[in-house]
């Protein structure tokens, strides 16, 4: 038997028609495993409701904002998790740390202190990494020494799909960093 796809014509402004079967992966129940379903869609600034729904809910693709909002959404959350701009994810979170970098690029918090980066540290996979001039991205993990630096990974997207890329690789122009933002559970 043959599968075949309703073609280039099936269209709505912002998104394909729901009859295009789309294929997602999610390596696990986690919150970093539910955004790999947005891995290999675009990135689209300023994501939004269309109909059908959120782009990032029906995996159209996502602003970086929406991208480390969509993992809660997915795990059901009691919480419920709207869609907002970088600006307003404070209000999502349990958790706000003001970091800056330091001279040897690691982020120190208002005291001067480096952040721990462990399951059970300051910083922990799946903290948010709140840049200055509006970009965020989700800490996946740190590259061995145990401190949060620009050498540790982060999952975002930004002007291409999602990625994993060491923080200093994010193509953003200033990684020195505004806050660390935990989402509530």
């Amino acid at each position: 038997g043959e599968v075949a796809s309703p073609g280039q014509d099936c269209r709505r402004t912002g998104a394909i028609c729901p009859e295009v079967f789309t294929l997602s992966y999610r390596p696990d129940d986690t919150y970093l495993g539910y955004l790999h379903e947005l891995f290999n869609t675009p990135y689209i600034y300023g994501s939004k409701r269309i109909k059908g729904g959120h782009q990032s809910d029906i995996l159209v693709g996502s602003g970086c904002a929406d991208f480390a909002v969509y993992g809660k959404r997915r795990q059901r959350s009691r919480k419920k998790f709207g869609y907002t701009y970088t600006g307003g994810l404070y209000k999502l979170s349990s958790k706000r740390t003001k970091v800056h970098l330091d001279d040897e690029d690691y982020y120190v918090d208002k005291k001067n202190r480096r952040l721990s980066f462990t399951d059970d540290g300051d910083v922990r996979p799946g903290d948010l990494l709140n840049l200055p001039d509006g970009h965020v991205g989700v800490l996946v993990k740190d590259d061995g020494n145990g401190y949060l630096d620009t050498g540790d990974y982060l999952m975002h997207t930004l002007f291409r799909e999602p990625e994993i890329v060491p923080i200093k690789d994010a193509r953003w122009g200033n990684i020195d960093g505004k806050e660390v933002l935990r989402l509530k559970r």
